[in-house]
């Protein structure tokens, strides 16, 4: 009877029980519990989404990507002869660089025009305006302009005005006067 009951429960190839020993431990076995399908179906479906994993990623090496995580994946070693650079797209030849400004200091060194300022009285710095003033040329025959017609030129000076405060010329720039663009880090890696 126990024969019969190992025959049903462990048919083997031909239907009449194992022609070998089973040499597993019971740890062993209890692995395959909660198998639904047969393993190597299993595996060999892991075995395409690989391929096609490493097909996705797998290039030449040297070939240089862009990742946006901390570190370069496996495979991949971290290229940081560049940084603070900005991506350009071209419909030309690629791989090149240039440019002298990175982007993230453009807060301290740009340039861009400003609006037209008429100076205020408060903003012309304090000063005053010579004018003659004409004298008496001391024989009653009446006033004289200058020196060279007999008479002494006196100058007289205007009130002061003016104080020479700052003045600005506003900014034609909406924004404000810093640029803070948002931005993403990448980093380039190369394939080992």
């Amino acid at each position: 009877m126990i024969k019969e009951v190992l025959k049903l429960q462990f048919p083997g190839e031909l239907g009449d029980g194992l022609t070998s020993a089973i040499n597993v431990t019971e740890t062993e076995f209890t692995y395959l519990e909660g198998v639904t399908s047969p393993i190597q179906e299993q595996i060999d479906a892991i075995d395409v989404r690989v391929a096609a994993t490493e097909g996705n990623l797998n290039a030449p090496s040297g070939t240089r990507m862009t990742f946006n995580q901390p570190s370069a994946p496996v495979g991949w070693t971290q290229d940081s002869t560049k940084t603070d650079h900005m991506m350009r797209i071209v419909s030309g030849v690629g791989g090149g660089f240039g440019g002298t400004d990175s982007p993230l200091t453009i807060t301290t060194s740009h340039s861009h025009t400003t609006s037209a300022h008429a100076l205020t009285l408060a903003e012309i710095p304090s000063h005053t305006h010579s004018i003659p003033s004409r004298s008496n040329d001391g024989g009653g025959n009446g006033y004289v302009e200058d020196a060279d017609s007999g008479g002494t030129v006196r100058s007289t000076n205007t009130g002061s005005a003016g104080s020479g405060n700052s003045h600005n010329h506003g900014n034609t720039n909406a924004a404000g006067t810093s640029y803070e663009f948002l931005y993403m880090d990448f980093i380039v890696c190369a394939k080992d």
